[in-house]
């Protein structure tokens, strides 16, 4: 009987699996933003690589139970959409999605993270549009 030897994972392993793929990302966008800070210079690939880590989160998150983690990646994916370089203030504005969606996953807030959740996501909206 083929596949019967296979054992197919529950919820619980593959929310495991979300989350060290989830903090693995986090990992690459701090360590992206460092070498932003430090190496201006040519950012483009960078910012694009971010964007593509920023995607698979923003996709997996509701997915997940982590709703939250799906609305910040939306804000963080309008920012970044397009961008070839980072002047301060959306460099400031990438730590603070960066941070937001390492606090999530740091703090495990599942759902939508209520009244503030809302207020965080209407935020980050705001100085996305702003910077526009």
């Amino acid at each position: 009987m083929t596949g019967l030897s296979e054992r197919v994972m529950d919820e619980n392993e593959l929310r495991d699996l979300f989350m060290e793929s989830a903090k693995a990302s986090i990992d690459e966008l701090k360590a992206t933003y460092r070498s932003l800070r430090e190496q201006p210079e040519d950012p483009a690939a960078r910012l694009k690589s971010m964007a593509e880590t920023v995607h698979v989160l923003k996709g997996q998150g509701s997915s997940f139970g982590f709703p939250l983690i799906t609305k910040i990646g939306k804000t963080f994916m309008s920012l970044l959409k397009g961008r070839e370089s980072a002047d301060e203030a959306a460099l400031q504005l990438i730590e603070i999605h960066v941070d937001a969606l390492a606090l999530v996953i740091d703090q495990l807030i599942e759902g939508d993270g209520g009244e503030l959740g809302a207020t965080l996501v209407a935020r980050l909206e705001t100085k996305v549009e702003a910077l526009a």
